[in-house]
């Protein structure tokens, strides 16, 4: 009786695990790179709506707050932004802004402490700067050591990261 089994050759296995593992090693890196530009975006887009806010407290209040960075979640910026009733600058309790969970620090890495406002690489370290004067540019004195090398630029409100901490997942991210 002869056996017509028919299955894989042992060549063909093989075939087909180098073709996996050649897509994977195209997959993998573009994956990591998906992620930080996924990452850049939420924090690009965090920074605009906080200026967006920052925008209409001036608005309703005739001047722009100033803020010293990093933030805690009890903080001037949090408690200015959510209406809270502690808030010495937002004595109306206007909500301009509800952070969402993932922006408040929930454990120490890279030296962050539990409670402060991070950007979307965990970074603490943002820096804001505003247009003083209301001319529409934030002038070499007003940029607050805003990073790109301008001596002046065309908005009202800037937010950039700041990698002051050093963080090994850190991208520089500006607002404008």
């Amino acid at each position: 009786m002869k056996n017509n089994k028919k299955g894989f050759t042992l060549i063909e296995l093989l075939t087909v695990i180098a073709i996996i593992g050649i897509l994977a090693g195209i997959i993998i890196p573009s994956v990591g790179g998906v992620r930080k530009a996924a990452k850049k975006t939420k924090t690009k887009a965090m920074y605009s709506q906080w200026a967006s806010a920052i925008e209409l407290f001036r608005q309703d209040y005739g001047y722009y707050p100033s803020f010293e960075f990093p933030q805690a979640e009890d903080g001037d910026f949090y408690n200015l932004l959510t209406g809270d009733p502690t808030s010495t600058l937002n004595t109306k309790n206007i909500r301009y802004f509800s952070f969402a969970d993932d922006s408040i620090a929930e454990d120490s890495a890279f030296g962050v402490t539990d409670g402060q406002i991070i950007d979307g690489f965990g970074n603490p370290n943002i820096g804001m700067a505003v247009d003083s004067d209301r001319n529409g540019v934030i002038e070499e004195d007003e940029l607050n050591g805003a990073p790109g090398g301008s001596s002046e630029i065309r908005q009202s409100v800037i937010f950039w990261s700041d990698n002051t901490s050093n963080t090994a997942d850190f991208e520089e991210v500006l607002s404008w």
